[in-house]
């Protein structure tokens, strides 16, 4: 390929000569020109692209990184990689003997027509994984390039944004002097409550688009500077962030190769990966994110020294102007972490990228990740453990790695949207994707401030003397702090006996754990709601969570210390090599790991019943070494004595990738200290049931697997008309209007309260009858005393 506008040269003197050369020449001419003209034409146009399945032997991911073809998409380790390929880099795959199967013949045609309208679909909401409710910005705007913004549009979003919030964003201001190969330069904002002073606040940054075909990347960062600064107003955890933070946005990392694509797919679908440089031998193009200069160019398999291939490194290290310019803007700043987007695989990724092993601060990589992905679920870990193949050369790598002219920068790469839809998502699914990045982005924020999570670690229901225990970690960068945390009822019918626990010297990472006392008042019936609100504060913004606790001493219907397979049955069973109480627990594999292909169970024998309950949950402990994204254990409960069976989310469980049950709670990775888990089974009150859990595997990793102990069915047994073993009342009429009677009673103290737990009513029984004419319409619990023996019920008092 040629430069186009030397073509409109050639062809215009072409056009000149014709009017004087013989008929001959003008055929030769005529010939000639066909050919410069269709060469412009290509220059100007792609090559088709088509989703193909490629899969071989255990190492074929390498094979086709060694062929310059970039690792990415829905990846099965050892198994298969799907993702848009090109024709040529089709063949390629071909003839080095992997298994080459086409599902999607034109992926630029199909990413155009699935904004026809009768195509458009949403985000699907599965089980406990529902999309975050973040309001959509008044200001968010789709774009014009399948619902994409253009350059053009990109860069009048964030000129408005300095239009209408000119105290909290800077103008759009260069990354650097330098021009790319088109002549454009790179552009930043900086968002803070000071936004053109520098402060010597922590400073964090968002990057999009190394790769020019990855528009999601950049839209929901467009999404996420819009909801800081239309919330800032109203919202106290962004204002302290503003305040107390400065973060740099370059939504549009490589400029010449995204106006590429909108000058070939002007209404998306472009597939351009890399930056627009006339490599010299008649390829085009720079791999940006393999021309950074940490291991740059370590091998030809994690990068190309062949400049037609997608993953061509370029001629040394920050070759490109793009690269030295976020190099240089980068050392020009004190920057702690960093989030470089792309597209797609839902995975969070981190350093190392150019070799399997994981960096000093893996820890707090693995840490600061869960967080991030605590509310989309998705995966993370280093290329190796998610996908199974290293790249040298990526920009996660350089901020991290090179810690001479800069300090370590903790700097994620994290791969946005679901594999299913590709470089190019349906306008319709724009919206929802952005909302999954939102906590993702703000994690992010909040780590390079003075932070720490605080987590409740009680049991739902409360008794009358009792403690509600919390963990406490510090996750900030920022220090010295002073952490308080506060526990206050928010009932007149409980009271918090201890004062707040005060924490001035605590390390990054480090996790410490204390109570406090309650004391709930006389008279309070199971199941009755106890809410407590319990707090963090830095000393300059607090973080509340709301408890919803219940009174009640919970009976247990079933419990099982793994002593023995008496009440289960399957292929686990109990193993002494680790457990929560002596002497076993339960596993799947008490022989060391579990094999390949694996499907096993253990189900509880008999059915438990929940027919007396209130409320009812199962608790158990657990820990877990399981391939993620690919194996899974999943913890199903039956209704229907073992016919069908129904996968419950926990506290732990996360969401089924499409290698898996597709978003379905699960149980994977690595969890390698026994956690309790929590599984609320308020949807399966009234019934008979039975408990199993399932094991799956691939082809690919043995692990560990899972081990469970010291499982327990709790209920909060009900209080209601029918006479139960709970020594609860019988009354009727229920509803009741203006009197009351009791039928089991003959003479006792009594009391009322309502659905708060304020006694609205008491005095003595006499003769089972009540006058309740005084009592406003709605639910009301009564306690009688009588002869020593306490007794409840509910009932409604109608008009």
């Amino acid at each position: 390929m040629q430069n186009i506008n030397h073509f409109h040269f050639v062809h215009c003197n072409i056009i000149f000569n014709i009017l004087s050369y013989s008929k001959t020449d003008c055929m030769k001419t005529a010939i000639i020109l066909f050919f410069f003209v269709f060469v412009a034409w290509t220059a100007n146009s792609q090559e088709m692209y088509q989703r193909a399945k490629v899969s071989g032997s255990n190492d074929f991911l390498n094979t086709i990184g060694s062929l310059g073809i970039p690792v990415e998409g829905e990846i099965k380790k050892g198994e298969y990689l799907i993702c848009d390929f090109s024709q040529i880099q089709i063949q390629k795959m071909r003839d080095a003997g992997l298994t080459v199967e086409v599902i999607i013949p034109d992926v630029q045609q199909h990413y155009t027509k699935q904004n026809q309208s009768d195509n458009q679909r949403s985000v699907r909401n599965t089980g406990c994984f529902e999309i975050p409710d973040y309001s959509i910005p008044s200001h968010f705007n789709h774009g014009s390039m399948g619902g994409f913004l253009t350059l053009t549009e990109l860069y009048a979003e964030l000129d408005e944004m300095r239009s209408v919030f000119p105290s909290l964003i800077s103008a759009r201001l260069i990354v650097d002097t330098i021009h790319t190969i088109g002549g454009r330069q790179l552009y930043y904002v900086k968002i803070s409550d000071n936004p053109d002073v520098d402060e010597t606040e922590p400073e964090v940054m968002f990057l999009a688009l190394n790769h020019a075909r990855e528009p999601m990347a950049m839209q929901q960062e467009i999404f996420f500077m819009w909801y800081l600064l239309e919330n800032y107003a109203t919202n106290p955890e962004i204002q302290y962030l503003l305040q107390n933070t400065e973060i740099y946005f370059i939504p549009c990392v490589n400029p010449d190769g995204y106006e590429y694509n909108r000058t070939t797919n002007p209404s998306g679908g472009g597939m351009w990966r890399k930056n627009r440089r006339n490599n010299g031998d008649g390829s085009y193009g720079v791999d940006l994110n393999r021309n950074y200069g940490y291991q740059w160019g370590l091998d030809d398999i994690g990068s190309s020294p062949n400049g037609s291939d997608e993953t061509y490194r370029g001629d040394s290290a920050f070759s490109e102007a793009e690269t030295q310019a976020v190099r240089n803007f980068t050392l020009a700043h004190d920057i702690k972490l960093i989030q470089d987007y792309h597209t797609y695989s839902n995975v969070i990724l981190y350093s190392w990228g150019y070799e399997d092993m994981p960096t000093p601060d893996d820890l707090l990589y693995r840490t600061y990740s869960s967080y991030m992905a605590s509310e989309n679920s998705f995966a993370y870990g280093t290329p190796m453990q998610c996908i199974g193949y290293n790249a040298n050369g990526g920009s996660f790598d350089w901020y991290y790695g090179e810690q001479t002219a800069k300090d370590k920068i903790i700097a994620w790469g994290p791969e946005v949207g679901d594999p299913a839809d590709g470089f190019w998502p349906a306008a319709s699914l724009i919206d929802d994707l952005c909302k999954l990045y939102v906590a993702e982005n703000l994690y992010m924020v909040r780590f390079a401030c003075k932070y720490a999570e605080v987590k409740d670690l009680s049991d739902v229901a409360i008794e009358m003397y009792d403690n509600i225990p919390f963990s406490i970690q510090r996750l900030g960068l920022d220090s010295p702090a002073v952490y308080t945390v506060t526990l206050t009822s928010l009932t007149p019918n409980a009271t918090v006996i201890t004062t707040p626990w005060v924490y001035n010297d605590l390390a990054l990472l480090e996790t410490r754990l204390d109570a406090f006392q309650i004391e709930t008042s006389t008279g309070l019936f199971p199941g009755m709601p106890l809410p407590f609100e319990l707090s963090i504060s830095n000393g300059i913004y607090t973080v509340r969570d709301t408890l919803q606790k219940v009174f009640g001493w919970p009976a247990v219907v079933f419990t099982d210390s793994a002593q023995s397979m008496a009440n289960w049955s399957g292929g686990w069973a109990t193993t002494s090599s680790d457990f929560v109480s002596s002497p076993s627990s339960f596993t799947d594999s008490p022989g060391g790991s579990y094999s390949n292909y694996t499907s096993s169970t253990i189900t509880l024998t008999l059915p438990v019943s929940t027919m007396m309950a209130e409320m009812a949950w199962v608790e158990f402990y657990a820990k877990w070494d399981i391939e993620e994204g690919y194996d899974y254990c999943v913890f199903e409960i039956s209704t229907d004595n073992g016919s069908t069976w129904i996968p419950q989310c926990g506290k732990y469980t996360s969401r089924g990738s499409a290698d898996q049950l597709p978003n379905e709670p699960l149980y994977d990775g690595t969890q390698s200290s026994w956690v309790k888990e929590y599984i609320d089974l308020s949807d399966y009150l009234l019934m008979n049931l039975k408990f199993r859990f399932r094991l799956e595997s691939d082809s690919y990793e043995e692990r560990d697997g899972f081990y469970f102990d010291d499982f327990t069915l709790n209920i909060i047994q009900s209080v209601g008309m029918e006479e139960t073993e709970l020594n609860t009342l019988k009354l009727y009429p229920n509803p009741a209007t203006n009197e009351l009677y009791v039928s089991n009673v003959s003479l006792g103290n009594y009391f009322i309260s309502d659905v708060s737990g304020n006694i609205v009513q008491q005095g003595v029984c006499e003769n089972g009858k009540l006058n309740i004419s005084n009592l406003a319409q709605g639910l009301y619990f009564i306690t009688v005393i009588e002869n020593e023996k306490r007794m409840h019920a509910k009932f409604v008092k109608a008009e």
